[in-house]
């Protein structure tokens, strides 16, 4: 029997689900049964009974529960005691360098979850263009660096997909268009507002808008989310921007927002590195962070490109 063990049935109990435990624990469903299988092998007994609303612990249970929690507890503050120690003396730190929309709106839950489990890591935040997050990762300048759709043929990058961002349509409040829904072809009738020529996000608009046969009407360019929605509240035009970047439920959204409902427009968001560079044990835990949040639903699986 060992701490995992103690911790996997603990979860179970908390959670109540099985699949749930195995998600937390980064093993199978299986694996959690076998677990328990073999604790009440151990014991020659019972350890909980499955009931319609959860799971009921026996006596034997409750009193190994207990313990179980008391003993994952203890291991817990030792671990952080211990990284603790570490990030102090080596005075850890991570520089992190993200594209605007995705450094504002995408990545805050990443970091968040990584820093819930290594909270003495320093971490530097800065927003930059998209040439200069892989200028600065492919020179050493960043740890990371967070893209969209990675379109890099640099040989000392390597690219890990994190999830993919619905792009939707703004308008200024008194834009005559109704429902909650625009036709590709609705954009021609419009002046657009969108990102700079040749950006990543730009292109991924141009190339779906393409297959529709539409053609755009951009009037203005600019590399700063924040001032595409400032210049679409003012009146000036529309734009298509990720979902991520709009707050449908504020009660003072300054603009109304509309989904294509004849084509799908969307962007890849991916996290980059430089392969070629030792990383050190922060930067390590900070990539597997990543990919577990990942994993548990917030991107979507995708190959290293």
């Amino acid at each position: 029997m060992n701490i995992e063990t103690l911790k996997v049935f603990k979860d179970l109990i908390e959670t109540g689900s099985f699949s749930k435990t195995a998600d937390m624990n980064y093993i199978s469903q299986s694996a959690v049964s076998q677990q328990i299988k073999k604790l009440e092998f151990i014991f020659r007994t019972r350890l909980f009974i499955k009931k319609d609303n959860g799971l009921q612990l026996t006596e034997a249970g409750r009193l190994f529960y207990n313990s179980s929690k008391k003993i994952v507890s203890i291991y817990m503050d030792t671990v952080t005691g211990i990284k603790k120690d570490i990030a102090v003396k080596n005075n850890e730190k991570l520089k992190v360098e993200a594209i605007y929309s995705a450094g504002i709106y995408v990545i805050g839950d990443y970091i968040r979850n990584f820093l819930n489990s290594n909270p003495f890591t320093q971490i530097d935040l800065q927003y930059k263009r998209y040439n200069e997050v892989l200028d600065n990762v492919e020179r050493c300048r960043a740890d990371f660096g967070f893209v969209s759709c990675c379109a890099t043929e640099r040989k000392s990058l390597a690219g890990v997909f994190l999830k993919e961002e619905e792009m939707v349509l703004i308008a200024p409040l008194d834009c005559l268009l109704v429902g909650e829904e625009v036709k590709s072809s609705d954009v021609s009738k419009f002046k657009l507002v969108l990102f700079e020529k040749n950006s990543p996000s730009r292109k991924c608009i141009e190339k779906s808008l393409e297959h529709k046969k539409v053609k755009l009407n951009v009037t203005m360019e600019m590399d700063n989310i924040e001032a595409i929605k400032a210049t679409v509240t003012s009146g000036a035009g529309v734009s298509i921007i990720p979902m991520s970047c709009v707050r449908p439920e504020e009660p003072n959204q300054k603009f109304k927002i509309y989904r294509f409902s004849d084509v799908k427009i969307s962007r890849p968001i991916y996290i980059v590195y430089n392969k070629k560079r030792k990383m050190s044990s922060s930067a390590s835990a900070f990539l597997n962070k990543m990919l577990e949040v990942r994993k548990l639903g917030l991107g979507e699986a995708s190959n290293v490109v």
